[in-house]
């Protein structure tokens, strides 16, 4: 689109991607001057499939979704270099402006408080990966797509973001069983998880109304009271684990 920066992002970083185990398009070809169009393009393989964002066996599902992102935080880091490389988003973070209602606020200074000490080890994190990013042909995950905004940055905030993604599709339960799933692979967790937990919310409210928008495309029928609802949930059962 006019104005979207992302091209050379993309074509960057799938190249770096290009050593993740998972499924993953090839890139092709790319016209970052917009010769061809008017307007940056990039050329890249088609992989088989399509986003499940209405699973009916979630505990499987769950299960794909976590083994694919343990999977992807496994990739070798050598030669990383460019776009990959970019500061880790806790150093740029910053809260909301504006008025908050007091779950927000109560929100905004767990993690304003707690920030600040985050030194977790760096992995590839995908750094969209949500349901809508994650395609599956006959029953299992044939590929991960969207890779504009991956880096070198912590784990716990690439499952905070799919965590946060999927409590909007099927409530804070199903986004627990994520963590849990996850945690069960790579075997433990972090208090970190609670933190990013807390970022990505933040996120998902402010764009709630356009990855609603995007999940009815695929077949989602959204609920947007419903959807914050979710999303209000999980923030308390966030800031209690930070508190416990």
């Amino acid at each position: 689109r006019d104005g979207d920066g992302t091209a050379p992002l993309e074509w960057s970083r799938l190249g770096f991607a290009q050593r993740v185990a998972l499924p993953v398009p090839e890139p092709i070809v790319a016209d970052l001057e917009s010769v061809w169009f008017g307007r940056p393009t990039v050329v890249m393989s088609r992989l088989p499939g399509r986003p499940d964002l209405t699973p009916k066996d979630v505990d499987s599902w769950v299960g794909a979704l976590a083994q694919a992102l343990a999977e992807l935080h496994e990739t070798p880091l050598d030669g990383a270099e460019g776009a990959v490389t970019l500061p880790p988003r806790f150093e740029t973070w910053r809260a909301p402006a504006g008025e908050h209602d007091p779950l927000t606020a109560a929100a905004l200074g767990a993690v304003t408080a707690r920030l600040p000490s985050r030194t977790s080890e760096r992995v590839l994190t995908h750094g969209d990966f949500h349901p809508g990013n994650v395609l599956w042909h006959r029953g299992r995950i044939s590929g991960v797509v969207d890779w504009s905004a991956a880096r070198l940055d912590t784990r716990w905030y690439d499952l905070a973001y799919c965590r946060a993604s999927v409590c909007v599709l099927l409530g804070p339960d199903i986004a627990d069983r994520l963590a849990d799933a996850y945690s069960g692979i790579v075997g433990g967790t972090s208090d970190e998880l609670a933190v990013y937990d807390l970022m990505c919310v933040f996120s998902s409210r402010h764009y709630l109304a356009e990855s609603l928008a995007a999940d009815r495309e695929q077949g989602h029928v959204p609920n947007y009271q419903l959807s914050l609802a979710h999303l209000d949930e999980h923030v308390r059962r966030s800031l209690r684990r930070l508190d416990g």
